[in-house]
């Protein structure tokens, strides 16, 4: 028997297999089993079924109230959970912003941030553009950790080279005389952080 649960579930496990664009109605009907219209009785629309997807893929549960840390601290474990939510779900941030926070999961989280700014001198206004600037970090970092991971892929299936040796190829060009400020970090092996 279908249920929104069902659905939004199968709906996941195709987008983190193959990303957000393979998620369509009749692509979740046919891996459950059931013709594309049965779902219309669940979900209205695929924009629908998309913010029931998102809502699910963002279940972040925030620490206890009684938990005792710093601002910096408790900033810091809020960024870490929605980039973990980005990491196990990388289709997360091909949603398109819509507007404002609507969805229960979405307003916990606004609601934890709130928390971790409490002690601070902030108005209202800067709080909230304190979280937007942090979601957007977030947002961008878990994009960029993607897309370098999947061309990293891509590099090394292309004709068997690895991105090392791509690198140490680089580490050749990037001289102390052309880039003065760039070359040490070539030569130290900062600048390809770890995206594994």
């Amino acid at each position: 028997e279908l249920s929104i649960e069902r659905i939004v579930d199968a709906a996941i496990e195709i987008a983190d297999a193959e990303g957000l664009a393979a998620v369509s109605m009749s692509r979740v009907a046919a891996s459950l089993g059931f013709t594309t219209m049965s779902l219309y009785r669940y979900v209205t629309s695929k924009d629908d079924l998309i913010l029931l997807m998102q809502e699910a893929a963002t279940d972040v549960s925030p620490p206890a109230d009684d938990v005792e840390r710093g601002w910096r601290e408790g900033v810091t474990a809020w960024v870490l959970a929605i980039r973990g939510a980005y990491r196990e779900h990388p289709w997360l941030v091909d949603i398109p912003i819509s507007g404002a926070p609507i969805t229960p999961n979405s307003l916990l989280m606004v609601d934890w941030m709130l928390r971790e700014l409490r002690p601070l001198p902030l108005t209202d206004g800067e709080k909230m553009s304190t979280l937007l600037l942090l979601t957007s970090y977030a947002r961008a970092t878990a994009a960029q950790e993607r897309d370098l991971v999947a061309a990293a892929t891509a590099l090394a299936g292309a004709d068997g080279a690895s991105i090392e040796h791509t690198f140490a190829a680089l580490v050749e060009l990037v001289t102390p005389e052309r880039f003065p400020d760039l070359s040490p970090l070539f030569a130290a092996g900062g600048y390809l952080a770890d995206i594994s």
